[in-house]
């Protein structure tokens, strides 16, 4: 009898703490019911009022002449700032977002040296394709400047903007850059300035081993160059140093004249490529002293390093000034 009683009143509680999930999850409910109607009420009222939206419009040119050159980037989008309800824009927004404005070279403003779109003839082309409804408020950038060549281009070399260091073993032998010079495009007045094209600036430390890479040209603003990258290759190469005993010549010495040093012979310490190694040798340099660099009060005559191999890095002569003996022959 006890134990009936007690199975009884457990489940009394238990449809009890039901019935109070019940109730709270009505109320629950309930709230969230009448937050979704306040939030469609607050929608509505938003797209009635008046507001503004950006739209992005890629921008094309036609009818561009064959030996005109377009010489800077032609902007890839302009931001257009349009005024309405907000319903309106929302489906302006999603439905223009992605038409582009195409211009016709033959309408466009030009200089002696630029093309030029400007606020109004953005606005004629932004207002053929919004509905009454938007209004046409700014645009951004409010005018495009567009640098062009009439045909007029030269050749100019290449250079290697950046820098390299190689490890300590090792010695940069040559930088080679395919293609070595590129044509360049510009505005009469400016191209004939421009005599070198430089690589984007893109450093390499401790390199060890040869290396390529593509980098893209920086011409200056208004020159446009063809190709617009080009091929780096960095030829690395282990070097040893190598000391060399180097007899020492002279130079434009008088006929009856006789100049002497000493010693007569100089160390010539270089760092030279592993494959080179044993193809270097002693005549492979020439050091001379000069008679007419020589003055009275001058007691020790300069050593000059007329001939080295292109192989070879960080030469050092030891010593770098000699003694000497002029003798007069009769």
């Amino acid at each position: 009898m006890k134990s009936g009683s007690l199975r009884l009143a457990s489940i009394l509680k238990s449809y009890t703490k039901k019935l109070r999930l019940l109730k709270v999850n009505r109320e629950l409910l309930v709230f969230f019911v009448f937050l979704c109607i306040s939030g469609v009420f607050w929608l509505l009222q938003a797209f009635q009022e008046s507001t503004t939206a950006l739209v992005d419009y890629k921008i094309r040119i036609i009818n561009i002449p064959e030996k005109l050159v377009i010489t800077s980037d032609i902007p890839e989008s302009i931001s257009v700032t349009a005024a309405g309800r907000g319903y309106d824009l929302m489906m302006f927004t999603t439905e223009k977002n992605k038409q582009s404005l195409v211009f016709d070279y033959n309408d466009l403003e030009r200089t002696s040296n630029a093309l030029i779109i400007d606020n109004a003839a953005i606005k004629r082309h932004i207002s053929k394709i919004m509905p009454g409804a938007i209004n046409f408020v700014s645009v951004s950038p409010a005018q495009i400047s567009l640098p062009y060549s009439n045909g007029e281009k030269k050749r100019v070399p290449v250079i290697y903007a950046g820098d390299i260091t190689t490890g300590s073993q090792y010695s940069l032998c040559n930088i080679k850059i395919t293609p070595d010079s590129v044509d360049i495009y510009a505005p009469a007045d400016i191209y004939k300035s421009v005599n070198v094209i430089h690589t984007e600036k893109i450093n390499f430390e401790n390199i060890e081993h040869s290396h390529s890479c593509k980098l893209a040209l920086c011409p200056q603003n208004g020159v446009k160059a063809i190709p617009d990258s080009v091929s780096v290759m960095f030829n690395i190469e282990l070097f040893s140093e190598k000391s060399m005993s180097v007899p020492i010549s002279t130079i434009n010495v008088p006929n009856g004249t006789l100049l002497h040093t000493f010693p007569s012979k100089v160390s010539v310490t270089s760092r030279i490529s592993a494959k080179k190694f044993n193809s270097i040798v002693a005549d492979s340099f020439k050091v001379v002293v000069d008679y007419n660099s020589i003055t009275p009060e001058t007691k020790k005559c300069q050593l000059i390093l007329l001939k080295q191999p292109t192989d070879v890095a960080n030469v050092k002569l030891s010593p770098e000034s000699v003694e000497y003996i002029i003798e007069h022959q009769q």
